[in-house]
């Protein structure tokens, strides 16, 4: 087997020996120029030398030779063992952070969660505005169209001429308010049949009209009896129903209905009602 073998100075060893240098067998190698064919390192990974202590000429010159870990060194020359890898040396400082990364690509939508528990209930709200009243016509006269017909007189408004003429009214308070009304309107006239109309309108505190309706009416013929005797006398009535709606101010107003028969006939009021309903807003 051949085995390199490198000249060292006396010098140049005690130099080693003190740094405790860790040498490959590359270095070796490229220091004595001479081919190795040994196993170096050994199994164990330490590299075995054979250094010469008992030399003949300059001291200087004394070998160092690499050997297999099977072989022996001779007589004249002492064993030196270096390790091929060194011991771990000290952690280093952390380096600075690293740019950051592309980000990722989503991720898959993960699957849904089960329904949450239900939530109490909230409070009651407040009451909205609702609230109504009616009112009726007013009456001067103890009785009505139909009297001479039917001899039932019930206790009417009796028209003082063909105009419209304030027949109920209400005093509301602040807010906004629905109007329905509805009149019975009646009138007499001689034995010859008229042309007869009656007409109603809503009007609010300030005279505006709310609502209006109007019509023509027939009637028929009955035999009435009076102090003078036995007359014919002619008697018709019709209906209407009229809708408004008011916003009533501050500090309440008053809301009316006003009606009228006209033509060559006496007008009465049989029957009148308005049904004002508040209510919260209009749209």
């Amino acid at each position: 087997m051949t085995t390199g073998t490198i000249r060292y100075s006396q010098s140049a060893l005690a130099w080693l020996s003190a740094r405790q240098c860790v040498c490959s067998i590359a270095a070796i190698v490229a220091l004595s120029a001479v081919p190795i064919r040994a196993s170096v390192p050994g199994p164990n990974g330490v590299i075995y030398a054979c250094y010469e202590t008992n030399h003949s000429g300059d001291l200087d010159e004394r070998t160092l030779r690499v050997i297999d870990s099977t072989q022996s060194c001779k007589k004249d020359e002492t064993l030196l063992l270096w390790n091929q890898i060194g011991p771990i040396g000290p952690i280093g400082p952390m380096g600075p952070q690293g740019p950051q990364g592309v980000p990722g690509p989503p991720g898959t939508p993960g699957a849904p969660g089960s329904p949450g528990a239900a939530g109490p209930a909230g409070p009651a709200g407040p009451a909205g505005i609702s609230q109504a009243t009616v009112f009726f016509n007013t009456t001067n006269s103890t009785w009505d169209a139909f009297y001479t017909g039917y001899n039932n007189p019930v206790p009417s408004y009796l028209f003082g001429g063909p105009n419209l003429e304030q027949v109920a009214s209400k005093s509301l308070p602040e807010g906004n308010w629905v109007l329905n009304a509805y009149a019975w309107l009646a009138g007499i006239a001689g034995d010859t049949a008229p042309v007869a109309g009656a007409s109603c309108a809503l009007k609010d505190a300030s005279n505006n009209v709310l609502g209006y309706a109007d019509t023509f009416f027939t009637g028929t013929f009955f035999a009435a009896t009076g102090p003078s005797g036995t007359f014919t006398e002619w008697i018709g009535d019709t209906t209407l129903s009229l809708n408004g709606t008011y916003a009533v101010p501050a500090g309440g107003a008053a809301v009316s209905l006003w009606c009228s028969v006209h033509g060559p006939v006496q007008g009465f009021v049989e029957h009148a009602q308005v049904i004002a309903t508040q209510v919260g807003s209009f749209f």
